[in-house]
């Protein structure tokens, strides 16, 4: 529970990643020195050698940059939320349990958090819990600004429910420190204490004894620098401020993970633990890693992203040296046509990456030098031509591979996807020789054919025996200048060399797009200008107008065919221009340098911050779909009211813990509910129970195991498969005889014989 794994650094970065959602970040310094009154950070005051911090800078400010984004626009537009009434109605229920649960309303808490905001994991305790766990040594401060006075009375409230729930036993003690009152509250039957104040602008709670007093004797300490430092703070760590530095100045969110830190301390147990997982951290380059830093912020109408991974050159191994070397060119987008939606780019030597892919695969096998020295020396000689002088020795070390949707007319602008990957060369004599060479060399697998296009020799290659079933594997390749151009089909190399002739824009005329290089593209300008950094990966996706057309045809066809997935209407969305209007490109960047290894983006939506909320509805939606723990939804439920949308989550949960019981006890069924008690369900759920009448494990997946009593109108069930439904309370009777009979759950039913199909000469 208290360890940083995987799973903990990735719930906090989530929960960094919702806040921004709500409340992106302002402009603050995160390393400035506040003078005494004013506003100040706390993150730069931490420990040195902190595990894990997440700091967010302005959330009034960010607010009001986030409503400039695309991602804002669509997400609070009028018709989509209209559409997602009936989610929204569902959260709001849950939230309103949840709110009368805690006794206070979520938003008035949520609006005394003002400007900045830090969450950290300094160590752990020299304590642990009842499970034996070691307590974390956590701290999470915020600016509450005007909001202060209101947050201390919703705060001592909080701390009266603490000591009414000990019986009023709670030792509360008070004392000054650095000119704040400080309050810790501690209990004989507790291994902690929670320490809190409020002081300058800064409210501060923390759990490890002493922490708070650090950090405010630090700040006192700070104040008579004149620069420098001792390196006992975090504003002073190197790496920390290098961190801040690849974020970029406009970072509005920094998460930031210590990992040489964590994999020192026992208590987090981080790192590799057989000599499998050794060799695979060996390979990945993950010892050579300091830290890992995820930065983002909202720059100009999109979000800015950043992994940085703290990897000096000199001690990067495995997959992260990988790339290490010269800089993509500047200009290796400009030979992708204008009509790309997706274009990716790479700069590395082939012969050094062999060397280093070599260098990895030597990890597990000390002979793989000399087995691929073997083999490159055997299929050269059966190619007719050395692969290292001949072939790599030709090639450059850039490849762009780009698919562009041909538009030749106004009307329909659309055709078959033209895929091209272009390499550069250094010699095209050679590669011409390795071209014939191969040629000859596999006629015996493929038929070879050729035509021309001008003053250039198209070849193509199309398997002679493919698979059973399968139509036979083609290619094609020409050589254009200094630059090797393969495709699937020869009508896309016709395209690419017009195109590449006419400087880009070769006439044609009613053409639907113009033509042209994507730096013409005002969407990829825009969020060139925003990656400005040396890369040795780029990729361009242009998100909207791929959203904008799988809209137009998919949205359509749902209407036509009365399909509509359970959390949305889609007969109340809107039409593509509202994706068209605010979705642009995104592009993806990949660099190293003498520091470490960064991976950037810049979309109107943002990528990585969208990668964990994506994760979680696809979890969600497999589980729905029978694709996991939970259960099958029907389309077009009936609407609950915010009571009864409780209900059916518990029955949802109910479910899942009844699927766990039966898993422990060799699929057994629970006698009653509260069998259930404690392991699988909290005491505090036991009075719910005596609402369910359960019915037990039923001999049909479709019958009812439980339903909640007292309910007219609209009635959630769960049945034997786990999912949950809902029916009408008058329907009740005949379900509990019968089974579940609804429109899109009928598994009892024996499908109509269908006939048989006709005989191919039919």
């Amino acid at each position: 529970m208290f360890m940083p794994s995987r799973k903990f650094c990735a719930s906090a970065l989530l929960a960094a990643v919702l806040v921004l959602r709500t409340a992106a970040a302002g402009d603050a310094d995160p390393t400035s020195s506040p003078a005494k009154g004013a506003e100040w950070s706390v993150a730069p005051l931490l420990p040195a050698n902190s595990l894990f911090v997440i700091s967010i800078k302005d959330k009034q400010k960010g607010f009001e940059r986030l409503q400039q984004t695309g991602l804002w626009k669509l997400i609070s537009d009028p018709n989509v939320q209209d559409a997602f009434k009936g989610s929204l109605t569902i959260l709001k229920g849950r939230i309103a349990v949840a709110e009368q649960k805690l006794g206070y309303k979520l938003n008035e808490v949520w609006d005394l958090f003002q400007g900045e905001a830090t969450f950290a994991m300094c160590g752990f305790l020299d304590a642990r819990n009842e499970q034996g766990e070691p307590i974390p040594d956590l701290l999470f401060a915020f600016q509450p600004r005007d909001k202060a006075q209101a947050w201390m009375d919703h705060w001592g409230k909080v701390v009266d429910l603490l000591n009414g729930a000990t019986q009023n036993t709670l030792e509360i003690t008070s004392r000054t420190v650095a000119g704040a009152d400080l309050v810790t509250l501690s209990h004989a039957a507790v291994p902690f204490q929670i320490s809190y104040t409020l002081c300058d602008g800064v409210f501060m709670v923390a759990l490890g004894p002493g922490r708070i007093e650090n950090i405010l004797a630090a700040r006192a300490a700070a104040k008579g620098k004149a620069g420098g430092g001792d390196g006992q703070t975090l504003g002073e760590n190197p790496q920390y401020l290098r961190a801040l530095e690849k974020g970029g100045k406009d970072t509005d969110v920094i998460v930031y993970a210590n990992i040489a830190e964590i994999r020192k301390s026992p208590n987090a147990k981080f790192g590799p633990k057989t000599d499998r997982e050794k060799l695979e951290w060996e390979k990945i380059g993950l010892n050579s890693v300091r830290t890992v830093t995820y930065t983002l912020g909202v720059k100009e109408h999109g979000l800015g992203e950043t992994f940085f991974f703290d990897a000096p050159e000199k001690e990067r191994t495995g997959l992260l040296k990988l790339l290490d070397g010269p800089a993509l060119s500047g200009t290796c987008f400009d030979k992708a046509a204008r009509n790309s939606v997706v274009a990716v780019a790479l700069q590395a030597e082939p012969g050094k990456l062999l060397d280093r892919i070599l260098d990895i695969a030597s990890v597990d096998n000390p002979n793989a030098r000399a087995d691929a020295a073997a083999a490159i020396d055997q299929a050269s000689q059966k190619l007719g031509a050395d692969i290292r002088k001949d072939l790599m020795a030709s090639l450059s070390g850039d490849l762009l591979l780009s698919v562009s949707m041909p538009a030749k007319h106004p009307k329909i602008g659309f055709g078959f996807p033209n895929v091209i990957l272009s390499a550069g060369l250094k010699d095209s004599a050679k590669i011409k020789t390795v071209l014939d060479a191969f040629r000859r060399t596999a006629q015996d697998k493929y038929n070879f054919g050729e035509t021309t296009h001008g003053d250039f020799l198209i070849q193509g290659a199309q398997e002679k025996a493919p698979e059973a079933g399968k139509d036979p594997a083609t290619f094609c390749w020409t050589v254009a200048g200094d630059r090797l151009l393969v495709s699937f089909y020869p009508l896309a190399l016709r395209d690419e060399l017009d195109r590449l002739s006419t400087a880009g824009s070769p006439p044609s005329a009613g053409r639907a797009t113009q033509s042209g290089n994507l730096s013409d593209d005002a969407d990829f300008r825009a969020v060139r200008a925003n990656l400005p950094t040396a890369s040795q990966v780029l990729a361009y996706v242009d998100f909207g107008a791929i959203s904008t057309a799988a809209y137009d045809f998919f949205i359509p066809l749902g209407q036509v065919k009365h399909k509509s997935p359970p959390w949305v209407d889609i007969n109340r969305l809107p039409s593509a221009d509202l994706l068209a209007k605010n979705l642009g490109g995104t592009l993806i960047n990949l660099a190293t340098d003498a520091d470490g290894v960064r991976v950037e983006s810049y979309s109107s939506t943002g990528i990585f911050s969208t990668l964990f909320p994506a994760v979680a509805v696809i979890g969600e939606y497999n589980k729905n779909h029978g694709g996991g723990d939970g259960e099958p939804v029907v389309g077009n439920e009936p609407e609950l009211p915010a009571d009864l949308v409780a209900k059916r989550q518990f029955l949802r949960d109910l479910s899942r813990n009844v699927a766990a019981y039966a898993k422990d006890h060799g699929g057994a069924y629970p006698q009653s509910l509260v069998d259930l008690i404690p392991k699988y369900l909290k005491a505090e759920s036991k009075d719910q129970l005596f609402e369910i009448a359960y019915q037990g494990m039923q001999d049909k997946a479709f019958k009812v195991v439980a339903y909640p009593t007292g309910i007219k109108g609209p009635l959630p069930i769960m049945l034997q498969d786990g999912s949950v439904r809902v029916i009408e309370s008058g329907q009740l009777d005949v379900t509990l005889k019968n089974g579940f009979t609804g429109e899109k759950a009928k598994p009892y039913e024996v499908e109509a014989v269908k006939p048989p199909l006709p005989p191919p000469d039919f």
